[in-house]
């Protein structure tokens, strides 16, 4: 299926880029069977609404963006396929990204 990505946020051009490319990444290794709405925002109280996934962005580190990202993802993956997922899943989801893409290992912690 398809994504959309919004970003809403302040952050830098380069965060926002890493995030996006991670987004991308595991929507080609664990497809979500729907149309996905996400918007990158600098705060939320609310991880979906309206049929949209936001993603806080500002104020925290790409590292625990991408952690977080990827364990919505890989739970909703799971979900839709009916398989249990485990921590592991969740934890090669950042490592297979970051393996493929190196350039962003040196922003994980800005």
């Amino acid at each position: 299926m398809k994504i959309n990505i919004k970003n809403s946020s302040s952050a830098e051009s380069n965060k926002i880029e890493a995030i996006t490319n991670f987004i991308v990444f595991c929507h080609q290794n664990s497809p979500i069977k729907k149309v996905v709405e996400v918007v990158l925002v600098d705060f939320t109280s609310d991880e979906f609404f309206n049929g949209k996934l936001y993603f806080v962005v500002q104020n925290r580190c790409v590292k625990d963006t991408l952690d977080y990202i990827s364990s919505v993802w890989v739970d909703e993956f799971g979900k839709q396929r009916n398989v249990p997922v485990s921590n592991a899943e969740k934890e090669l989801m950042v490592k297979f990204f970051l393996e493929k893409f190196p350039i962003y290992e040196s922003l994980l912690y800005i």
